[in-house]
């Protein structure tokens, strides 16, 4: 994951803080993980304590992209306050195949899905 196109040198480096993970997060367009949410939710729900909000996958994935993406920071914002933000920053950077994130122009967009 952790790579960027010539246009963006100051982020080649892995990110090793949260607002260097969320600027890069926003650089490379990532909405949120794909595939591997759940399994990214369940290692920092596992490790904490109190309620964390579930993935928008499976039912959720109806949810606008800002939502997800505001649920993914909120994940990441956890697992920075329970102190395991670098194993989570290791977890996604073996997350390499382009299909392992969804991706959206930004500014988000933030409507609501209609049948």
């Amino acid at each position: 994951m952790f790579h960027l196109a010539e246009e963006y040198p100051e982020y080649f480096k892995k990110p090793e803080t949260l607002p260097e993970l969320i600027a890069y997060i926003d650089a490379k367009e990532i909405i949120c993980p794909s595939h591997y949410w759940d399994k990214l939710y369940n290692r920092i729900r596992l490790s904490g304590s109190g309620y964390l909000n579930p993935p928008l996958i499976l039912a959720g994935s109806i949810a606008s992209d800002k939502k997800k993406y505001d649920r993914f920071i909120e994940h990441l914002e956890r697992a920075d306050e329970i102190g395991i933000l670098e194993d989570v920053i290791n977890f996604l950077g073996r997350l390499t195949k382009e299909r392992d994130f969804f991706y959206g122009e930004r500014p988000l967009d933030d409507s609501i899905f209609e049948w």
